[in-house]
């Protein structure tokens, strides 16, 4: 058995696609997923399968639209994966906030031009980086108020996204581990 990590995008947020984590558990535990934890309210878990990435993003995501009425998309990363991310991180994460360095994971890597006319726009004091098929950035004034938000990136980039903040993605590389 393998583990993972599993992201939900836009769950329980704002008001809009609720999903209770002991349902979402339930769930990963009846479609046949072992040791199956989640953390927080947005959708995140941990589990160990057999499957292959593609396999389970594929199967959650379709039985969460069964089981929910809910169109979300999902990420299954490995924990190596979200290792090689926190390594991989060009900002200070010793001297930002956690809850203010954010890490964007996407469906697949974007295209370097679609990266680059990004990186050429003005975005106040946020600042952000790319790596592959991740993204870094510090928005001192808080995600809420960022202009780098899910939407704007999936709209520039042409792929889907999901965001977690620092501390969540060290906490799901922990509870992997």
């Amino acid at each position: 058995m393998k583990k993972y990590i599993c992201l939900l995008r836009g769950i329980n947020v704002g008001g809009r696609n609720r999903l209770k984590m002991e349902d979402l558990r339930n769930f990963l535990n009846r479609i046949g997923l072992k040791q199956v934890q989640t953390y927080i309210q947005s959708g995140n878990a941990v589990f160990s399968s057999e499957q292959s990435e593609a396999e389970l993003e594929k199967e959650i995501k379709a039985g969460i639209s069964n089981a929910f009425d809910l169109e979300i998309q999902v990420f299954v990363r490995s924990p190596q994966h979200f290792r090689k991310v926190l390594e991989a991180c060009p900002l200070d994460h010793k001297t930002i906030p956690e809850n203010r360095l954010m890490i964007t994971f996407f469906s697949k890597t974007p295209d370097s031009e679609l990266i680059h006319k990004i990186l050429e726009g003005d975005y106040g004091r946020d600042v952000i980086h790319f790596k592959s098929d991740t993204s870094y950035f510090y928005s001192p004034d808080g995600y809420g108020r960022s202009k780098l938000s899910n939407n704007f990136l999936e709209s520039k980039l042409k792929v889907s996204a999901t965001t977690r903040n620092w501390k969540t993605v060290e906490k799901l590389l922990s509870m992997s581990e």
